[in-house]
This record gives structure tokens, C-alpha cells and sequence, in this order.
């Protein structure tokens, strides 16, 4: 009776598992109740350049919520879940979602895009030694969307791939698009000529997010506080950084509001330089805020220590 009772519990075992395996390969994602073309973006700056683009033809949600920046994700049951739904994956690229296997998102959901902004950018800026600490080796800085000028070329080409993806709909991209690239280029040109108009052109960056603003618009970033977001910097870099400050005059230091700023208030106390907030969009609130609105805070701040 025993034996019988376990080759049933065997029996049992090996139904549900072949049920997982079929479900896990079969490239089938579940459905979902819209018609709409359903979009992922790993980055608040992607979700709403998607939003934007894509009005409504398109249900976009970010990858990332609850708080969790770029740089500490890890792959969850529920993120493949989530993508297991999708049309589209917007990923930033450049080395950012290492957390991501793409060729296994894709054997796993057969009808899923992944487009990736990095391919945008034909300037991008490499990463030197120094500056590898937690990123992979010889890549690409990857805060690309920090810069409204290359923050046109991505919108495009998400405009692009909508419309490869919703034909029938190309007219409807194609208008919102323009549009919303008319917005961005708007934003592009107030950071030009304000930016033209500081007479303090170099700053320290909280970490290395900023070369890329700094390049477009004629600024320099010239050190960073910490090589890697949350990796606090060390006795001998807080005296390296006080020196920059004293011996050359660099007395702009930016903060980021998703990291303590205990660092810089202590060598802004030291050396009197003026402090700013530079919010990188790693974390956002969806509901109410958008690229352009956190770019134009961005430069706001910027001017006020700057000029």
C-alpha cells in the first residue's frame, strides 16, 4: 500500500513538472486584457519618453518601482513575470541592466522586442580604468539619458520602433512623436544658452553620471564623490577632493536626492563651495513626474551655482 501510495506521489510530481516545463518554453506569454501595445522600461526617462510617444495606443510600466535606482537590481521571479507579458523592453544598454539576460527574455517570449538606447549613440563617452569600479570592463559610460541633446536621438528611435511594431498606428506615432521631439528640442536649446551664460563651467559630480550633460553643453566634470553609488569614498579621496577644491578653484560640488550628501556638506563646510541637487531620474514618481519637469529642475539648479 505504501509503494502504490508513493508511484502515485511520483506520478503527481512528474504531471505538475512537465505542466512548468510546457508553460516555461513554450514562448507563450500570458495574456493580457488591452489591445494596446504593451511596453517595459527599465528607466523612468524611457518610460515616459515611451508614454509620451506612444499615447494612448500604448500601456507602458516601469521596471523598476518601489524606489530601487539602476545600479542595485536583481533579477526577481517578479520581473520575469512581468516581462514574460510584454511587446516591448526598453532597456538603457551601454552595460547598465546586467541583471538582464536578453536572449533568455526572448526564448521565454517569442513576440517580445527588446530595443536598447545605447544603440542611439554613436559618441558615446568610454569609461576609462578609473572609473570601471562596478561596471563591467570596457564599456561605455551608460547616464546617456542625462543629456537632452542624445535624449532626442533615443526618443526616436522609440518612436521608430513603435511604429515598426503598430504599423496601422504609424500615422499616430508619427504625430505624437514629432511633437513631443519638438519638446525635447525645446529643452535641448535652454540648456544651450543657459548654460552659455555660467561663468563657472566645472563642477564634482556625486558619481560619474554627468559627462555626458557636461560634454553637450561645454561644462567639465572634473571629479565625482563616490566612483560607484553607494560605495563611500575613501579618507585619501576626501582629501583628494579638498584639494581640487582649494588649489583650483572648482567650487560647485552636486548632490544626487537619492544618496546622503553627508560628504559634500562636510567639504562644503570645509572649503565654502556651493552645493546643488542634480537628480539623475533613476527613481521617479510616475504618476506625476516627467523627463522634461526633472531636466528643467536639473538645469535650474545648475544655474544658481554656476552663474
Amino acid at each position: 500500500m505504501q509503494e502504490k501510495a508513493g508511484l502515485v506521489i511520483i506520478g503527481v510530481i512528474f504531471i505538475v513538472l512537465a505542466v512548468i516545463v510546457v508553460v516555461k518554453y513554450s514562448g507563450t506569454p500570458a495574456t493580457t486584457s488591452s489591445d494596446k501595445i504593451q511596453v517595459v522600461a527599465t528607466l523612468f526617462p524611457m518610460y515616459d519618453w515611451a508614454k509620451q510617444i506612444g499615447g494612448d495606443k500604448v500601456e507602458v510600466s516601469l521596471l523598476l518601482s518601489g524606489g530601487a535606482g539602476a545600479h542595485d537590481v536583481s533579477f526577481t521571479p517578479q520581473i520575469a513575470i512581468q516581462l514574460s507579458r510584454v511587446d516591448l523592453l526598453i532597456m538603457n544598454g551601454a552595460g547598465l541592466e546586467t541583471y538582464l539576460d536578453t536572449e533568455e527574455l526572448k526564448g521565454e517570449n517569442r513576440k517580445l522586442t527588446i530595443l536598447k538606447m545605447d544603440a542611439a549613440i554613436t559618441d558615446g563617452i568610454q569609461l576609462n580604468a578609473e572609473e570601471q569600479t562596478g561596471y563591467p570592463l570596457s564599456q561605455l559610460n551608460p547616464h546617456i539619458w542625462l543629456s537632452p541633446e542624445q535624449a532626442i536621438k533615443q526618443a526616436r528611435l522609440i518612436q521608430q520602433t513603435l511604429i515598426n511594431l503598430d504599423p496601422d498606428n504609424a500615422a499616430y506615432y508619427t504625430k505624437q512623436g514629432d511633437a513631443y521631439l519638438a519638446d525635447l528640442a525645446a529643452l535641448d536649446a535652454q540648456y544651450a544658452s543657459t548654460t552659455a551664460g555660467f561663468s563657472q563651467k566645472s563642477f564634482i559630480a556625486f558619481h560619474n553620471a554627468m559627462p555626458y550633460v557636461a560634454r553637450d553643453y561645454g561644462l567639465n566634470q572634473i571629479a565625482v564623490i563616490e566612483d560607484f553609488p553607494g560605495t563611500a569614498p575613501s579618507p585619501q579621496d576626501i582629501v583628494y577632493l579638498h584639494t581640487i577644491i582649494t588649489e583650483t578653484g572648482v567650487n560647485v560640488i552636486f548632490t544626487e536626492p537619492q544618496f546622503s550628501s553627508q560628504v559634500a556638506q562636510t567639504l562644503s563646510a570645509d572649503t565654502g563651495a556651493k552645493l546643488a541637487e542634480f537628480d539623475t531620474l533613476e527613481t521617479a514618481d510616475p504618476e506625476k513626474d516627467t523627463y522634461i519637469s526633472k531636466m528643467t529642475t536639473n538645469l535650474t539648479n545648475m544655474a544658481v551655482v554656476m552663474r
